[in-house]
């Protein structure tokens, strides 16, 4: 349940809890025949009703229609290969941050000055680069699990990537339910490309705004970027299933009943309270790092994301190579006012933060800037490191609600959602790439030349 039907269902909650207070207060005054209590007993019923009966019956036609059997493969063991090299991998996953090529269409900025910073630094970029799924908790895995992508993605895709963004994760979560598929608790953890790496001896290492509600979940070290304090967990802390909290086992034996309340209830807002405050985290504060962080924004304009991107990062580099480095830019992702928030730029939209129009260039610029710093923290640690630019998707639900309000074809809407950046480094010594490495044969390719022949690529 989402939080804003959650919140409204707390705030009827909590009216008729004070109406119910208000009449016992003045009860010997009011009668029990009278018109409130039985306002009262009727809004009761219908929300009952309104919020039960729906799910229900949704309930029961997805145990009916049911799978029973596991639709999808996931690979979890690996070819090793010890003679090939082992560079570090860093993956700067640049969350909603289009294409060129759809960049200059629809704004008419080819971005030159971007294309030949990223040349200078050995980048390989593919212009028109292109995903076809739209959205980040189904995005990651079928970058990062080519087994899984093949045996069930690949297939579930095809049937919805006609439609737009917000009815085609919907279809999509339905026929997960039908399948009995948690993204979030079957593949997150289990994502292939880290579990590879993994197997042949590198650290695998998270940094991400979230570590549950955009799919990402902890594999090796996690760094969550959005915290001010402790924002460090490492694999010791975690990976230990003894280490579940009674709250987490609780979970687990009332699975089915907690989803069911959750769908019909606030309890979404409290298991959200009891989530975040989960003893398992067992969350370390690291550095401020401050004098690194105030040198590299000097001339920016200082965002938190930015702030915690560069902290985060940098506390990483203390930890021993060879390591494969996961880090999530959210910077140009919705709302696109960000940078306007500071105060410091006139907001050319003030009322309304979805106009991709006026306001998502602008950002995805930014966060553009933010991509070539982090690329620059890198290099300067490791000249030799690999590196990955990849987007999960193009301009996502609030972007496309707005232009379908402002009369965009369906194509348009459909392409500014599918369009990726994407942009691989490999110093030389360490293969041959392919030119423009396409989105979903990126992680076969890490895979195939730094852990073993494991993957064939998509043509």
């Amino acid at each position: 349940m989402s939080l804003s039907k959650g919140a409204l269902l707390l705030a009827i909650v909590a009216l008729l809890t004070m109406a119910m207070l208000v009449s016992r207060r003045f009860s010997h005054i009011l009668k029990k025949g009278e018109a409130v209590f039985r306002a009262i007993a009727v809004m009761i019923t219908v929300l009952f009703i309104y919020n039960f009966a729906p799910h229900v019956a949704e309930e029961i036609s997805i145990a009916i229609g049911q799978n029973p059997d596991t639709p999808y493969e996931l690979k979890t063991d690996f070819v090793v290969d010890g003679a090939l090299p082992h560079p570090d991998v860093y993956w700067l996953h640049m969350d909603e941050m289009m294409g060129f090529a759809a960049i200059e269409k629809y704004y008419g900025d080819g971005q030159e000055g971007l294309k030949q910073e990223l040349a200078k630094r050995g980048f390989v970029i593919n212009d028109s680069a292109e995903l076809r799924i739209g959205f980040t908790l189904v995005a990651v895995p079928a970058l990062t699990s080519p087994t899984f992508y093949d045996s069930y993605l690949k297939g579930q895709l095809s049937k919805v990537e006609h439609l737009f963004r917000e009815q085609r994760e919907r279809e999509l979560a339905y026929k997960f339910r039908l399948d009995r598929l948690d993204i979030q608790k079957d593949i997150a953890p289990n994502l292939e490309l880290f579990h590879a790496y993994m197997a042949c001896g590198y650290t695998a290492i998270t940094i991400s705004p979230s570590d549950n509600n955009f799919g990402f979940a902890p594999i090796g070290h996690f760094y969550e970027s959005d915290r001010d304090e402790h924002q460090f967990l490492p694999y010791e802390a975690w990976h230990n299933d003894a280490s579940k909290s009674f709250y987490e086992n609780v979970q687990d034996d009332l699975s089915d009943l907690i989803h069911l309340l959750k769908l019909v209830s606030p309890l979404s807002l409290v298991d959200e309270i009891f989530t975040n405050e989960n003893p398992r985290k067992k969350w370390l504060t690291i550095p401020e790092h401050e004098d690194i962080v105030n040198r590299l924004t000097e001339h920016s304009l200082n965002i938190d994301e930015e702030r915690q991107l560069y902290r985060t990062l940098f506390d990483s580099f203390s930890i021993p190579s060879p390591k494969f480095v996961y880090v999530a830019n959210n910077v140009a992702h919705a709302p696109y006012d960000k940078i306007y928030k500071t105060g410091k730029l006139e907001n050319p939209s003030p009322g309304n933060n979805a106009a991709v129009d006026l306001l998502y260039l602008p950002q995805w610029e930014y966060a553009a800037r933010v991509m070539l710093v982090s690329i620059d923290m890198i290099l300067e640690q490791n000249p030799d490191a690999v590196i990955v630019i990849q987007a999960d998707h193009g301009i996502q639900a609030s972007g496309q609600r707005y232009m379908i309000d402002k009369g965009y074809p369906d194509s348009q809407i459909l392409e500014t959602n599918y369009s990726v950046i994407g942009a691989v480094r490999v110093p030389p010594g360490y293969g041959e790439l392919p030119d423009q490495l396409e989105p979903l044969n990126v992680s076969r390719w890490l895979v195939n030349s730094f852990v073993g022949k494991n993957y064939e690529l998509l043509q």
